[in-house]
């Protein structure tokens, strides 16, 4: 990443970048940044978004919705992670256990499980 700061609108862009990928899911279009930044046409937007690329802040692919926020992790990242916790959750929930400590973290698995799951 570059040590050179961004610019006001490149910063507005870049945080408008993350809320919509937080809400959606997925990056927004070069359309959609120039209508959150007031821009009729798109080609504005499309230079904010070459600057962050050359400045490190994201990546771009080849499609319309092919922007990555480099060292943002995806929603599927934070799915996959969330499951591997539940997995390993359910492992320890019913694992037969000796000791106090042990114990008690089978209780925090076995409560934890019970809250996720709405019970």
């Amino acid at each position: 990443m570059s040590t050179k700061p961004l610019s006001r609108r490149q910063a507005q862009a870049l945080e408008f970048i993350k809320s919509f990928v937080s809400s959606k899911g997925y990056p927004p279009t070069v359309r959609e940044i120039a209508e959150y930044m007031g821009h009729n046409s798109s080609s504005t937007a499309f230079n904010i978004l070459e600057n962050l690329v050359r400045k490190g802040f994201i990546k771009k692919g080849n499609g319309p919705r092919e922007l990555q926020i480099v060292g943002h992790e995806s929603i599927a990242d934070k799915d996959a992670k969330i499951t591997r916790l539940q997995e390993a959750l359910e492992r320890i929930a019913g694992m037969d256990i000796i000791g106090s400590s042990a114990i008690t973290m089978k209780n925090i698995a076995i409560k934890t499980l019970q809250l996720s799951n709405g019970k």
